[in-house]
């Protein structure tokens, strides 16, 4: 009875690929496999996201010096972001985490307009 070496070298004396297959003996090389979520943003509208999304964060900490005023760009800006990263995510395909993470500063960006605009509604009521 032959060993498995014994009969992958009598196979490849024989000139046959298809027993080695057959037998159940062949090594597979390791294989890196791919992220399916990269951090960094790969496609042009993922990068444009994520830099509207670190803009409205940095406009968004000058809100404590201006007041409310210097709220309105940040939550515009805010929702640019994730205008542009919906368009990455389903147009381009983009899989990076922090667009998703720019689509979450939106949804945020868009409770607080709504959350402005009740507090607006019942002042003016």
């Amino acid at each position: 009875m032959l060993g498995a070496s014994a009969r992958c070298d009598a196979a490849d004396d024989e000139g046959g690929v298809g027993d080695v297959q057959r037998s159940g003996f062949h090594q597979r090389l390791p294989v890196e496999k791919p992220r399916r979520f990269a951090v960094a943003p790969t496609t042009r509208l993922g990068k444009w996201a994520v830099g509207l999304a670190v803009a409205s964060f940095v406009l968004g900490m000058g809100w404590r010096l201006m007041g409310p005023v210097g709220g309105f760009p940040m939550i515009v800006v805010a929702l640019a972001s994730g205008v542009v990263a919906l368009q990455a995510i389903f147009r381009d395909g983009e899989r990076a985490l922090t667009v998703f993470a720019a689509l979450v500063w939106f949804l945020m960006a868009a409770a607080l307009l709504v959350e402005l605009l009740i507090a607006l509604v019942l002042t003016l009521a």
